[in-house]
């Protein structure tokens, strides 16, 4: 660690490997020559200047003098580059002289140093303090640190820094005596001798040192000591660091963001306020989030992320204020960004003064007032394929090839209403300019339950078991062209159908528009559709006297308007009118008449979802004849005089151009019905009629549709579609594979199977 790094280790460099055999036994000095301790310690050291100084005193004072050998040859070591360190001689050549005992010392080094009894390392201190020689005095200090007597080194070398002898060296003694008594003093846990040390040493790199001890702690895993230790020497970074890692997450953050002035604790406190406003935001504990957002404030200006959190934790909390100023702060940043724009716009409906001005600094927020010109809150979305959406693969897809299939299962209390069906398909559809034309094959078989023994059916009751058809195979072939324009949209769609078993081929198809006049919406359609309540409506039968009838069509024309009271609420009415026509089957009508009041919540999860709709329906409809039986010159679909229905409808849409996108509908209502008697044998000369009950009770109709792009050309879509009732219930299930001439970023709503040409009612996309 850096902090470690500061420590000196001067003395550990210093040590030096110069052994000696030489006894001693006594304190005696040899005054025939002159004490070369100094300078065999300065040839230890390997300070060349230094030994040189010292060799020349000593000719200086003994001019007799005659160096020995060895001597001669240490100096000589140092000023050569190929001796890694001075040659100190094994056992020094006596003559006729006796070695002094600081002699032997410098001679021998540190490990005859750490040999020496203690007895006799103290009665040399205490010749040097009475001789006063200071390199007796260096000599020493050295010894006793290599013995870990600080406390007595610590004696000569201040003995030394007094006389101001070699002050270098003397501070270097100094030093590491005093952190010598660091390292005892943190080995005991003494911090009462360490705060001692620090009034009486103020200079010295005690602190450090502590927490040199400390970080070893730290490397060793040793989290407790070391936090110990960084908090009696105020280290709050690593303080955090150790409390993160005994896992005191809260007083990690809480320590650092009391001290955001000590470097890197404002970014560590910051990034956990970060953390937290986001997960307080996932939890919906908005306020939270928010208050988390002003403490980030407080001490350094929000980044986007965190300016996003905030921004939408305001609007989910309806505070419309903060919000606009928020995400106004974030389209400043990001001038592209498509949610800042929209969100902008729904906050400031009531403000056009702010919203234009926006307008005029921002496009995007332009183009969205644009766009919303041509969107309404109610039970459909539009909007210009080509124009809509800022992406150029919108209007890059020319060209996508798609299959597809169909299961539908329907229960009924009559057996040939009790049905299952499969439809298969493959397709193309192709783009150019403002036209899209598209083409598909299909193949569809169904079969139904077979009626029972008595039941009416034909020209009269089944006396024996039923062995005609209960279903059949069909091929068909389908295509449409449309034409979309800013303000309308045009679809022409036709399929025909030819069943197996010398049925009857049908022609269906529609001529359908719509019209967008600012807050109002026109649509218009005249359709031929089947009637599919059951397999003597959809296709036809035979009697047992082979005789054909039933596939029956609805020949008609229905109209919807739609008007934005404001910019989330809408009332939307449809009328509908058809002729019903079948082989063999009386003719009949039919009208419909619905009404919708629509409430967009734009307010719910808007980083989510396009929208969330709801509000109450009303819907009537009636038939001029009952013809629900399975008799020759009825059709067998239900046709009751009066069908109402009265509950409440919620829709929602996920995101526009995202790689997956979601949509769900579900009616929840009360139905009455009251159907009219039934007249079974119509060519009989005793007609004879049959009363159906009247029902009522809870209706359920559930829609869930999803789309995945799951690669740039391909695209998975599905659609699932339950209606209930006590006496009926239908369940269609549809999965279609697409895919595309060129490579697409993201989805819309335009692909949902329930908005294809085949399938809707208007051209809304």
């Amino acid at each position: 660690m850096a902090i470690a790094q500061t420590v000196d280790t001067q003395y550990d460099e210093q040590q030096v490997d110069v052994q000696s055999k030489a006894k001693s036994d006594s304190l005696e000095l040899a005054a025939e020559s002159p004490d070369t301790f100094a300078l065999w310690y300065h040839i230890q050291q390997k300070d060349l200047v230094l030994a040189q100084q010292e060799f020349a005193r000593l000719k200086k004072r003994h001019p007799r003098w005659q160096p020995d050998k060895d001597l001669l040859n240490a100096i000589s070591g140092l000023t050569t580059a190929k001796m890694s360190r001075p040659k100190v001689p094994q056992r020094p050549i006596v003559t006729q002289k006796v070695l002094s005992v600081f002699e032997r010392m410098s001679r021998g080094g540190e490990t005859h140093w750490r040999s020496m009894p203690l007895k006799q390392l103290q009665q040399a201190s205490e010749r040097a303090f009475q001789e006063k020689d200071l390199a007796h005095h260096a000599l020493l200090g050295w010894a006793f640190i290599s013995r870990e007597l600080y406390t007595q080194s610590l004696r000569h070398f201040t003995y030394l820094r007094e006389h101001k002898e070699d002050e270098k060296s003397t501070s270097d003694g100094i030093r590491q005596a005093i952190l010598g008594l660091v390292t005892q003093a943190v080995s005991r846990g003494d911090k009462h001798a360490l705060v001692e040390l620090m009034a009486k040493y103020p200079q010295q790199p005690i602190i450090e040192h502590i927490e040199f001890h400390a970080w070893q702690d730290y490397q060793h895993k040793k989290y407790e000591p070391a936090l110990e230790w960084f908090t009696f020497t105020d280290n709050y970074f690593s303080q955090v660091l150790s409390l993160k890692q005994l896992g005191q997450e809260d007083e990690a953050v809480a320590l650092a963001c009391q001290h955001v002035l000590v470097a890197n604790l404002l970014t560590y406190c910051v990034n956990a306020y970060s953390e937290k406003q986001l997960t307080l935001f996932k939890q919906e504990a908005y306020q939270a989030s928010i208050d988390i957002a002003e403490k980030i404030r407080s001490l350094q200006p929000l980044k986007t992320a965190q300016l996003e959190i905030f921004a939408w934790s305001h609007f989910h909390l309806g505070h419309a204020q903060q919000s606009v100023q928020a995400f106004s702060d974030l389209i400043q940043q990001q001038p592209d960004n498509q949610n800042y724009a929209t969100i902008l716009v729904i906050l400031l409906k009531d403000d056009q003064q702010t919203l234009a001005e926006l307008a005029s600094a921002y496009p995007l927020i332009a183009q969205e007032l644009s766009n919303q010109q041509q969107t309404l809150a109610w039970n459909r979305k539009q909007f210009n394929r080509f124009s809509r959406l800022d992406n150029a693969h919108v209007q890059d897809q020319h060209f996508f090839l798609e299959a597809g299939i169909h299961w539908r299962s329907q229960g009924a209390n009559d057996p040939l209403s009790d049905f299952d069906g499969q439809r298969y398909f493959l397709g193309l559809a192709h783009d150019w300019q403002q036209y899209r034309f598209g083409v598909r094959l299909n193949y569809q078989k169904t079969h139904s339950n077979s009626p029972n023994v008595g039941d009416a059916f034909g020209l009269g009751l089944l006396n024996n078991a039923y062995s005609g058809l209960t279903g059949t195979n069909e091929l068909g072939i389908s295509g449409f062209l449309k034409r979309q324009n800013t303000d309308s949209n045009l679809l022409a769609e036709v399929s025909y159908w030819r069943p197996q078993h010398s049925l009857r081929s049908v022609l269906t198809g529609k001529v359908s528009g719509v019209r967008f006049l600012g807050n109002t919406t026109l649509a218009m359609a005249i359709f031929r559709e089947r009637l599919k309540d059951s397999t003597l409506s959809l296709h036809g039968l035979f009697t047992d006297e082979l005789v054909r009838w039933g596939s029956v069509t609805a020949n008609g024309i229905k109209g919807l308007v739609a008007y934005a009271v404001s910019p989330q609420w809408s009332v939307s009415a449809e009328l509908a009118g058809a002729a019903l026509r079948g082989e063999s089957v009386r003719n009949n009508h039919k009208w419909n008449a619905s009404l919708a009041l629509t409430r967009n919540l734009n307010n719910i999860y808007p980083e989510n979802l396009d929208y969330l709709r709801v509000g109450p329906y009303l819907s009537w409809t009636h038939y001029k004849k009952n013809l629900n039986a399975f008799t020759v010159g009825n059709g067998g679909y239900f046709s009751s005089d009066l069908l109402t229905s009265f509950g409440g409808r919620a829709e929602v849409l996920t995101l526009e151009d995202k790689t997956w996108q979601l949509k769900g509908k579900l009616d929840l209502g009360y139905v009455i019905s009251k159907p009219k008697d039934i007249t079974v044998f119509l060519h009989d000369e005793d007609e004879q009629s049959l009363t159906q009950q009247d029902e009522q009770g809870l209706g359920l109709g559930l829609e869930l549709e999803g789309q995945w792009l799951f690669h740039p050309k391909w695209e998975l879509v599905g659609q699932i579609k339950h209606n209930y009732s006590d006496t009926y219930s239908e369940l269609n299930i549809g999965l279609h594979i697409r895919w595309n001439y060129s490579a697409r970023s993201g989805e819309t709503s335009d692909g949902f199977i329930s908005s294809s040409p085949y399938q809707a009612d208007y051209p809304w996309y």
